[in-house]
């Protein structure tokens, strides 16, 4: 007897806009925590061949100092209109999106407003008993306007292995930091210098991103120039375009 499998793809905001069924914009947006800044409309275009339903539900994310995503639902802090659809091939429907939370955050949230496919079953599933299951998340940043990151960044040499460092980078700002945004400069006592890319120093972590008044912690190899010396400054470099 062959098992029900069902496949779940899901496709996070720091991600392309395409799915196998549907298309949705924006994939990023920040609102306001009252007024009319507090709302926007997404538009999911139905690309998949068969009547396509489909559900909104709403998750707010934090990230830990290792870089792991944690989520917890979070429906009550927005209005979300229609919660579900029934979407035609090759239909639009709008979905109305506004935070309703708390109005007087003076921090910047973050959520995932999530588009969930409804299970549905294809010509193809029913043969092989695989039942496709698609999700789209999307990322709703809320915050009063002005408020901005404040990074910086200190490291110290393992004291078991000079040729590694420990980087922590701590936000003091209101607003969510991004560390992908940014390369790290090293400077080592006797004045040798190196620029170490996110790609390097983020690599296997969730998430880029740096919570309001958070920190992210991370350990690199140092580069060749740098090994067995002592850190005397770690500075946010220039942006990345």
């Amino acid at each position: 007897m062959i098992k029900k499998l069902i496949g779940a793809l899901l496709l996070s905001a720091l991600m392309g806009t395409e799915a196998l069924a549907f298309r949705v914009t924006p994939m990023r947006y920040l609102l306001e925590p009252g007024g009319s800044g507090a709302e926007t409309t997404l538009r999911l275009e139905n690309t998949y061949p068969v009547e396509l339903p489909v559900e909104v539900v709403v998750f707010e994310r934090s990230v830990t100092p290792d870089g792991k995503e944690v989520r917890r639902p979070a429906d009550e802090d927005f209005l979300i209109f229609p919660p579900q659809s029934l979407i035609p091939v090759g239909g639009e429907q709008a979905f109305r999106v506004r935070y309703v939370g708390d109005p007087a955050i003076t921090e910047m949230r973050s959520f995932v407003v999530m588009l969930r496919q409804l299970p549905i079953r294809d010509d193809a599933s029913e043969e092989s008993g695989v039942e496709l299951m698609l999700a789209l998340g999307t990322a709703a940043y809320v915050g009063p306007a002005g408020i901005e990151a404040d990074l910086s960044a200190e490291g110290v040499i393992d004291g078991e292995n000079p040729d590694k460092a420990t980087i922590t980078i701590s936000n003091a700002g209101r607003a969510i930091g991004y560390i992908d945004r940014f390369t790290l400069d090293l400077r080592t006592d006797d004045g040798s210098e190196a620029s170490i890319s996110p790609e390097i120093f983020n690599a296997g972590a969730e998430s880029p991103l740096i919570m309001p008044f958070g920190t992210r912690v991370f350990s690199i190899d140092l580069p060749e120039g740098l090994k067995g010396k002592t850190l005397a400054a770690v500075e946010i470099g220039a942006p990345i375009q």
